[in-house]
């Protein structure tokens, strides 16, 4: 490579929602995988607008998270500039109510090695807004994983 960093988001977010689990992969960030035999599919919306039911459409998800790829990329560019070595994987379980803030983002693995820049990650992940579900929505919660390298 050119000395150009390189931030690969793995958006395979998890989308834990009790007993079964959806799982988007990316890139292409575009298409859900298949439902299992037990699972009823969740409803459909345009991204940025309101989801009705229960739970986010995989695809208003996706389309929160992809919005701040850049962003994610521009922080790891900074901490790369101060740790030239810095790169690896990092995995957060996000818990996002149903106004569409984020209640909390937990660091599930990381292979970073850099406190600092993990700590960051999640500070910006916290800021994140995603669609709204109705008022008694439960919370959803989803994996992000992303791929740092240089």
């Amino acid at each position: 490579m050119t000395g150009k960093a390189v931030l690969l988001c793995l958006m395979s977010l998890a989308i834990l929602s009790g007993p079964t689990t959806a799982q988007l992969k990316a890139p292409p960030l575009s298409q859900p995988a298949p439902l299992k035999k037990d699972e009823k599919p969740v409803n459909k919306g345009k991204a940025g607008k309101k989801s009705t039911g229960n739970q986010r459409d995989p695809n208003d998800l996706t389309a929160v998270v992809s919005s701040h790829d850049q962003e994610m990329r521009l922080l790891f560019e900074q901490y790369r500039f101060k740790d030239p070595n810095l790169s690896g994987k990092i995995e957060f379980l996000v818990s996002i109510k149903a106004d569409g803030t984020v209640q909390s983002v937990k660091k599930l693995q990381s292979t970073l090695k850099n406190p600092a820049f993990e700590k960051s990650l999640s500070t910006r992940i916290k800021l994140w807004k995603f669609p709204q579900l109705p008022p008694k929505s439960p919370t959803q919660t989803v994996k992000v994983p992303y791929v740092f390298a240089r």
